[in-house]
């Protein structure tokens, strides 16, 4: 592992304060195809280039942080990130894994406690479907709570983030609720609930990219200062 990381140094970056490890990924800049195996190569085969670009820098992200921070898995290409009955991404005898990607950066997450990741390029996208995963009540919350294009990204990334705590998928954005948006460090943070779920997305942006990492609630209270020096690390990038 120590060659590829060396080799992609300048594309990747990472942030490790146990229980979790954040690891980013230019898209664009590098060819991640090395740290796919056999499995993956077989299974991206056909693809467009984009696809295989945007697919690669997704596992080299998280074959990056599930190596810092479970230290035993070595070679990238001799083990696979699979998907589970649900569609979440897993690695074996790892116990969370999350990934995303924009058009440009990839994001991924490896942790001891259940989390999700999600990467959103700022644009009008996720105001103009507002309608489609936020409640009257949760737009005018939004419309409040800064620029508009940057409160309605920071919501969809913080819906997102928090259905792969859930594993119900995008449809089940509509129904989770937004608590609050407040203010944390020189970012943002969102209580969000939905059922027996109470979690908390930490927002922030490197450029053009806004991120979203989710933790349930009582995560989030146990492990608030390694959170801290997580987005504090990251953060413009």
């Amino acid at each position: 592992m120590k060659f590829f990381l060396q080799k992609h140094m300048n594309s990747l970056k990472y942030s490790l304060h146990k229980p979790f490890c954040i690891v980013t990924a230019v898209i664009q800049q590098e060819d991640y195809t090395g740290f796919l195996s056999q499995e993956e190569k077989n299974l991206i085969a056909g693809s467009c280039h984009g696809r295989m670009m945007e697919f690669s820098a997704g596992r080299a992200a998280a074959k990056t942080a599930v190596h810092y921070l479970c230290g035993d898995f070595q070679n990238p290409a001799e083990f696979s990130v699979k998907y589970d009955a649900d569609g979440a991404p897993f690695v074996q005898n790892v116990p969370f894994v999350s990934i995303s990607h924009s058009n440009h950066i990839a994001a991924a997450v490896c942790a001891e406690e259940a989390v999700g990741i999600d990467v959103h390029t700022l644009s009008a996208m996720a105001y103009d479907v507002r309608d489609g995963y936020l409640s009257p009540k949760e737009i005018h919350l939004t419309e409040h709570s800064g620029n508009r294009i940057f409160a309605f990204s920071a919501a969809w990334c913080a819906k997102e983030s928090m259905s792969k705590i859930i594993r119900k998928g995008l449809a089940v954005m509509k129904h989770i609720r937004l608590d609050c948006f407040s203010p944390y460090l020189d970012n943002l943070r969102i209580k969000m609930h939905y059922h027996q779920y109470s979690c908390t997305a930490w927002i922030w942006h490197t450029g053009n990219e806004i991120f979203s990492f989710c933790t349930t609630d009582s995560a989030g209270k146990q492990f608030r200062h390694e959170i801290s020096a997580l987005i504090s690390d990251l953060h413009g990038g």
